[in-house]
């Protein structure tokens, strides 16, 4: 009985302590990224920096930029906005699980080659792109402010070439605990 007692009291606290960093009135600062090698001789890098902020306990709203780049045969630049919630749930003082639905506003400059038999044209084109989608992922905090993050998500998106797109993401955020 003494045992099953201080058990229950070690697992309710470290429930506690866990959630400290996703109370209400908190927020988060950070971001994550991804890299992608679409075919052999191109790369695809995006950084995303984001701001949260927490309108319930584990419950937390936010948005930032869309920052990238693909190189190849010709750069192409993407910017864009990036909007999101997420609802944690607490493992451990160290680790949480956290559900993401997001949302992401992309416009992309990219160069593209026609070649004819006898010459070539280099032709700029802009384009935007609608996304939806979610992921799961986990935060384990390396201090009691600081995480380090993987989320795999799906996107759905508007572009006639790819509708369906899978992705692991890595980053980092710091919280900043209500006062």
């Amino acid at each position: 009985m003494r045992t099953k007692l201080i058990t229950l009291i070690l697992f309710l606290s470290a429930t506690i302590l866990c959630n400290a960093q996703t109370k209400k009135g908190s927020y988060m600062v950070g971001g994550y990224g991804n890299a992608d090698f679409t075919t052999s001789y191109a790369f695809k890098t995006v950084i995303s920096p984001n701001i949260g902020y927490f309108l319930a306990d584990g419950f937390a709203l936010g948005g930032g930029p869309i920052l990238g780049l693909q190189s190849g045969t010709y750069n192409s630049y993407i910017g864009g906005l990036n909007l999101f919630s997420r609802y944690y749930i607490g493992l451990s003082p160290s680790v949480q699980l956290f559900g993401q639905v997001q949302g992401n506003f992309i416009y992309t400059h990219h160069k593209t080659r026609r070649k004819y038999p006898i010459s070539e044209d280099i032709l700029p084109t802009n384009s935007f792109v609608g996304t939806f989608g979610g992921g799961l992922g986990v935060a384990y905090f390396i201090t009691e402010q600081v995480s380090l993050e993987a989320l795999f998500r799906y996107d759905r998106n508007n572009n006639r070439k790819s509708k369906n797109i899978f992705t692991l993401d890595f980053g980092f955020q710091i919280y900043f605990p209500r006062q």
